[in-house]
């Protein structure tokens, strides 16, 4: 009787530990992390930012305040859908990206590449063939091996006309979809042209 009085302490006390470190590991894994990003544009060229995908969390937007001098300026947000990879690295200068698969593609939609070291860029696809799809220009990057290549969805426009403005709140736009990046654009202006910040959620 005094043994069992004497261990039944202890089993409860290293019960609890258990628990609370597995609780104390589930919490750090929900909470969600903040990125900031933020562009300049001009009259020949938006600003834009991209929020890189992450494995297995879904991007929200939280903030935005931007800066347009142009009466039919506009903040358009997307997403990336079908997602596939490059099969074979490719240099700065190329322009034609082989790929594991292109279903889905077409000639003329957006793209946005990300690298496995997480750099991400935007390129317009002008062709496409069963295994591979042809840019508009070489986007600049070298690109290894499983780099991922995500075509985006249809836009969601928001006209924001010549202001500096601020949104802010739970969900300015959300992701379509866990691990898929989130593009910003505002259109060009006649000067001023600028993200100033945008804040994404990740969780």
């Amino acid at each position: 009787m005094n043994l069992k009085k004497t261990f039944t302490p202890v089993v409860k006390l290293v019960t609890s530990a258990v628990l609370g470190c597995a609780a104390a590991f589930a919490l750090l894994a929900a909470t969600p992390t903040y990125t900031t990003l933020s562009n300049n544009g001009n009259a020949s060229a938006g600003a834009a930012v991209i929020f890189p995908a992450i494995s297995g969390l879904q991007i929200r937007i939280v903030s935005a305040n931007w800066n347009s001098d142009s009466n039919t300026a506009t903040l358009s947000w997307t997403y990336g859908t079908t997602a596939a990879y490059i099969t074979s690295s490719n240099a700065t200068s190329d322009t034609n990206l082989v790929l594991n698969a292109t279903n889905g593609f077409s000639s003329s939609c957006t793209v946005v590449v990300q690298t496995p070291a997480g750099l991400v860029t935007n390129a317009t696809v002008n062709s496409i063939s069963s295994n591979s799809v042809g840019l508009s220009a070489a986007i600049g990057l070298a690109l290894p091996a499983n780099t991922e290549v995500f075509l985006m969805s249809s836009a969601t426009t928001i006209p924001i006309g010549a202001t500096t403005n601020a949104a802010n709140g739970e969900a300015i736009y959300v992701s379509g979809l866990p691990g898929r990046p989130v593009r910003a654009v505002l259109s060009p202006a006649l000067v001023t042209n600028k993200l100033n910040a945008v804040v994404a959620r990740y969780e």
